[in-house]
């Protein structure tokens, strides 16, 4: 087995014994004095340097999550292991269309643009998150004709891509279109009623 295997294997080893230290023992409950609560394992050691999870998964995967712009900023825990960390963002809400079109034909990308801004700076690439959301989708948008409703989001979608254009690895363009009913394939929302 080589260095960097034997690095991939740290790091996944130490991140599967957090999440077991953040377990509780008990259930919560009463239990017996009879019966032992077995405790978790004890971490590995460290790894004998700081292994960077971008640089050890580089050549296999991107490494990131879903982030706020705002904690991307003022030195949080959560902007340092970023920084350090991940060579990919997701944008969680700063791209969707409630922030970005609240209001039909007025656009505000600033929140969008703080997250392309970390994610330039520190060398990581952006997702954009999602173009089509029916939780996030401003009212103006499916009032109307199937006709109005299908221009106004092909504006939008114009306006975003081109605003972005080169900036957004990949897009999530519709977000969660398949119903939670069994009884029905797709979400049954205004996008669907108005198609």
């Amino acid at each position: 087995m080589d260095k960097t295997e034997m690095e991939r294997r740290q790091i996944l080893m130490t991140l599967g014994a957090l999440s077991l230290t953040g377990c509780s023992g008990g259930g919560g409950g009463t239990s017996s004095p009879s019966v032992p609560i077995a405790s978790p394992p004890p971490p590995p050691p460290p790894p004998s340097s700081t292994a960077v999870l971008k640089d050890v998964f580089a050549s296999d995967f991107l490494i990131g999550a879903a982030v706020q712009a705002g904690q991307m900023t003022g030195g949080s825990i959560a902007q340092s292991l970023a920084e350090q960390h991940f060579n990919s963002i997701t944008a969680e809400f700063e791209m969707k269309a409630d922030i970005i079109a609240p209001n039909q034909g007025s656009f505000d990308f600033s929140a969008g643009d703080a997250l392309l801004d970390f994610a330039t700076t520190n060398g990581a690439s952006l997702r954009g998150h999602a173009l089509l959301w029916y939780r996030s989708t401003p009212g103006y948008f499916t009032i109307g004709g199937a006709s109005d409703v299908r221009d106004k989001l092909e504006t939008y979608i114009n306006e975003v891509l081109t605003h972005y254009a080169g900036d957004i690895y990949a897009w999530d363009v519709v977000n969660e279109v398949v119903s939670d009913a069994a009884s029905d394939t797709y979400r049954q929302d205004e996008w669907f009623q108005a198609a």
